[in-house]
């Protein structure tokens, strides 16, 4: 039995755009990937609504996605496939990080799974970085504007060309999903459910291959 941990933020949480409320575990794309895959497989959702890759957000720091990361890995070991999605909540104005800065510090979590998995994991993990959905322009007039500007969305379109680097230098498997889904209209951040289901398609297919 292969177990599969998903390490993101609030679209591996599952949050519906239109209620702000979660996803029924059938519509997000970790239930679905459970689904698609079968009992052989066991699927640990890991998503946190405001995760970044390694940054502090002042009096939100438990959302620093480089500080947990150790604990959920030892907490699922053993860990066949790793899949870190993060990135997007690093754009936020809040922060002042290009798209550069922010792939440095997915690398971070990168280097640090495979320290960790290298010492306390009993198998051979495959991780695959997952380059977000891009944000669209829709982010500035809806209900996240406040976080996010025309800036956030220049710089989300940017990541998957760092993101690519960054794997190849680790030696990680990439997955460009910016080119493939789209956010919802609502706040230019989250996901609807054909996008849910997109996502757990493509990484079914890494995961089989």
């Amino acid at each position: 039995m292969k177990r599969i941990v998903c390490y993101g933020d609030s679209n591996t949480y599952g949050l519906n755009p239109e209620t702000d409320q979660r996803y029924p575990r059938e519509k997000r794309w970790t239930g679905i990937l459970q689904n698609i895959l079968g009992n052989e497989n066991i699927v640990i959702e890991e998503g946190l609504n405001g995760r970044t890759t390694a940054l502090d957000e002042p009096g939100l720091e438990y959302r620093n996605g480089y500080s947990y990361l150790e604990a959920c890995l030892r907490s699922h070991i053993p860990v066949d496939y790793l899949i870190l999605m993060l990135g997007t909540n690093d754009t936020k104005t809040i922060f002042g990080k290009e798209a550069a800065q922010i792939a440095r510090q997915i690398r971070k979590l990168i280097e640090r799974s495979v320290q960790v998995l290298d010492e306390a994991n009993p198998c051979e993990c495959k991780i695959l970085l997952v380059v977000p959905a891009e944000i669209s322009e829709a982010v500035t007039g809806g209900p996240l504007s406040h976080e996010f500007d025309a800036d956030s969305v220049r710089k989300s379109r940017e990541l998957a060309k760092f993101y690519k680097q960054e794997a190849k230098l680790a030696e990680v498997d990439y997955l460009d999903l910016s080119k493939i889904i789209k956010p919802s209209d609502i706040d230019g951040i989250h996901l609807e459910p054909g996008g849910h289901e997109m996502i757990a398609e493509k990484i079914a297919d890494w995961i089989r291959s």
